[in-house]
């Protein structure tokens, strides 16, 4: 229902322009099998999207309260934090159940010399104090 030209929230749209179930749209309006109303706009098969990124491509995204840097390492669509791209190239594969750590505490440095891999118990105990202000505020 409208009211002075607003639609009133919870009222249904007038009779005259329900469809019923059973009920069809007019021939005019009513797309047919195989039409394309705007082939011009249409994804093609096989076609790259607009926004596709190469591989190497870096983005900043914000993950657990802060901005980090993750890098394209293939097709399609894997990501990984650009810390971790770093660390393996100089220093080979992280060993498993550990994590990458900033010294400097800035997630955006990721010079090697800024980076250490640490146990996850390890980080956990270095980051202690910091989450328990986090906790108490």
């Amino acid at each position: 229902m409208r009211e002075q030209g607003r639609f009133v929230r919870g009222h249904r749209a007038s009779p005259s322009t329900e469809i019923r179930p059973g009920e069809r749209r007019s021939p005019a309006t009513e797309i047919q099998a195989g039409e394309r109303r705007s082939p011009q706009t249409e994804f093609r098969k096989g076609q790259a999207a607009h926004n596709r990124l190469p591989v190497g491509s870096v983005r900043i995204r914000k993950r657990f309260g802060a901005l980090r840097a993750f890098v394209k390492v293939s097709e399609p669509n894997t990501w990984l934090p650009r810390a971790r791209v770093v660390w393996e190239q100089a220093r080979g594969p992280m060993p498993r159940g550990h994590v990458i750590h900033h010294r400097d505490r800035d997630p955006l440095n990721d010079a090697i010399e800024n980076l250490a891999c640490l146990s996850r118990a390890e980080h956990r105990m270095e980051h202690h104090d910091e989450v328990q202000a986090w906790r108490a505020s």
